[in-house]
């Protein structure tokens, strides 16, 4: 009976060290599909525009501003009912190309506003000071520094024109704005824009 029991106690251990050490092949890699569509074309690089930068020499200039001008006149013509004429212009500088001495760009710093009105009569000071708080009210409420070219307020440039000769009177955008914010009217309001 021991010799049956060592030859069960052999097999088992040989079953189990056989089962230790049998290798395991590798899964076999899943089928792969041959691609239904070709390879996507890959497009090649296409030169692009490089920035360049232009040496500038600055001079100060000026530039028309033709609708504004209109837009300006027309809602003037709305409330003044004598003739006039309005102008608005940027005033900036030109970068002129160092190279060529061309104008390469004009950078605005501000919009400047020229307005004549004809009146017939200089000396009523009352009715002049009412038709440019009136001027005022259109600039300011109409073409406020943001919706014009320049990061800057500009002038009012207000001549009153008459036979007799001419009122002008010329101030900065702030100052309108402080000027009508003190809620002066007629001759007072005139007096105060003639002494900016």
């Amino acid at each position: 009976m021991r010799t049956t029991l060592f030859l069960l106690l052999a097999c088992s251990l040989l079953l189990t060290q056989a089962a230790c050490h049998r290798q395991v092949a590798p899964p076999s890699p899943p089928p792969t599909l041959a691609p239904t569509q070709s390879a996507t074309p890959v497009p090649s690089p296409t030169p692009s525009a490089t920035l360049s930068y232009t040496q500038c020499a600055w001079n100060w200039a000026t530039q028309p501003l033709p609708e504004l001008s209109a837009d300006l006149e027309d809602a003037l013509q709305g409330v003044i009912a004598f003739p006039l004429e309005a102008r608005a212009e940027a005033f900036g500088e030109n970068c002129l190309d160092g190279r060529t001495n061309a104008v390469a760009y004009f950078a605005a710093r501000e919009t400047d506003f020229y307005i004549t009105v004809h009146v017939e009569d200089l000396t009523d000071r009352e009715r002049l000071g009412e038709l440019a708080e009136s001027i005022l009210l259109v600039l300011l409420n109409g073409f406020p520094v943001q919706a014009t070219p320049g990061p800057q307020p500009g002038i009012i440039a207000l001549t009153f024109a008459a036979q007799a000769g001419e009122l002008r009177l010329r101030f900065p955008w702030p100052e309108a704005e402080a000027a009508l914010g003190e809620a002066l009217h007629g001759a007072a309001l005139l007096d105060a824009l003639e002494n900016r």
